[in-house]
């Protein structure tokens, strides 16, 4: 007998929860899946790249995982994000993926990969696991969108090794600092890399070495 090979229809398509994802809609601007606030002030918290999680790992579980890493490693947990769970949910606190903005990217890209980000913390915070947000902006035509779906007060953790490579970048980088201490007023700012002079707030340094199993 011959096999019938099966056809996703349009119909098919938009029935699918992970095609759509639209069970946040209305709840903030741009539909943008919000993240409860969370509250975490632990200067000796250790964080662990997300590559170098794995299962059952029980010399890391009182870690932080972070995803400041190349875009392409998170692109799994978006496309399936439940299957990851039970590796993550190990962890003390899990950061939501590092989806890049850059300055060159066209705007609506750039809301993707906040939507997409933000999504994956909301999804991940509904079963249990502990979040803390991750935030990172372009220029100012990102600030409507960037700093969407966190609440005032909130823990937030950000990068600053992928703007040290010159004064444009130091620029925008610090312009948007100002922009989300602003707009969010975070509690406490888990910085991945050395942070610079002109930075403001209860700011905690990452370090990077340690964070990749190498001695700070």
């Amino acid at each position: 007998m011959k096999k019938i090979k099966y056809r996703r229809t349009s119909k098919n398509l938009m029935a699918d929860p992970l095609f759509v994802r639209g069970e946040y809609n209305g709840e903030c601007q741009l539909d943008i899946a919000p993240i409860k606030k969370c509250c975490v002030n632990d200067p000796h918290l250790q964080f662990l790249s997300y590559q170098s999680t794995k299962l059952n790992d029980k010399k890391n579980v009182a870690k932080a995982v972070h995803f400041f890493v190349d875009d392409s490693k998170p692109e799994v947990l978006y496309n399936n994000p439940t299957r990851h769970i039970r590796k993550l949910a190990q962890y003390k606190y899990v950061l939501t993926p590092d989806f890049s903005l850059l300055t060159d990217m066209p705007l609506w890209k750039q809301i993707y990969n906040v939507g997409r980000s933000r999504w994956c913390g909301r999804l991940w915070q509904e079963v249990g696991v502990p979040i803390i947000p991750t935030v990172c902006w372009s220029t100012s035509d990102s600030y409507p969108f960037a700093f969407l779906g966190l609440e005032k007060g909130t823990t937030v953790a950000i990068s600053t090794l992928s703007v040290r490579s010159g004064k444009v970048e130091r620029e925008l980088f610090l312009k948007g600092y100002r922009e989300m201490i602003t707009r969010l007023e975070p509690n406490v700012i888990y910085c991945y890399g050395r942070r610079f002079p002109e930075m403001e707030g209860n700011i905690i340094e990452i370090d990077y070495n340690t964070t990749i199993g190498r001695s700070a």
